[in-house]
């Protein structure tokens, strides 16, 4: 069964989508600014899919709403909410898919399919699990002046694991230990 995505004019239940660059438990640098801390991930997507339809539609929902507070004039949208996955090869997982980050200031609810809460130790949560997340939509205007910066972001609010997916970055690491050595004077030599 798939899950599909919906909308509710700016607030988006995406359908399954790859977890990449996981920071749901720990506050980590977004865009690699160092200043600006917060819980983040991004989710990866199909090119057609209901999630991509659900964002167009929270996104054009989002500048409708800014373009009315702001005498018609648009976001400027230096990154945009829906992006094309780059540097993949043809064969790789990610090939031709599209992806959105997401971030927030405040502790993220990540949960189960039964609805129950995954710690921060839960092997589960990994860059390629299959996840679903709850995304706000919002245009955002900072600076005043001639040349005040605007755009459109995506602000986690949940995420819940669906299933196991294809690790991304390689493996786990733990099968690298199966030929470990017992004698434990020729290991350290």
């Amino acid at each position: 069964m798939t899950i599909k995505a919906s909308v509710n004019g700016n607030k988006v239940v995406t359908g399954e989508c790859i977890l990449s660059y996981p920071s749901l438990f720990e506050m980590s640098a977004y865009n690699d600014d160092p200043d600006k801390m917060s819980y983040n991930a991004q989710f990866i997507y199909e090119v057609g899919s209901d999630t991509e339809k659900a964002l167009q539609e929270a996104h054009d929902n989002a500048v409708d709403i800014f373009m009315s507070t702001h005498g018609g004039k648009a976001p400027q949208e230096e990154f945009p909410l829906i992006r094309k996955v780059e540097g993949v090869n043809d064969g790789d997982v990610l090939f031709g898919k599209l992806y959105t980050k997401a971030k927030s200031f405040f502790p993220v609810s990540v949960i189960d399919q039964g609805k129950r809460k995954i710690e921060a130790d839960d092997e589960r949560i990994y860059a390629g699990a299959i996840v679903r997340a709850v995304l706000e939509i919002k245009a955002w205007e900072f600076g005043k002046g001639k040349n005040p910066k605007s755009g459109v972001g995506a602000y986690l609010k949940a995420v819940q694991l669906v299933r196991d997916g294809e690790r991304l970055g390689g493996s786990s690491g733990v099968e690298l230990f199966d030929e470990l050595i017992d004698d434990t004077d020729d290991f350290l030599a």
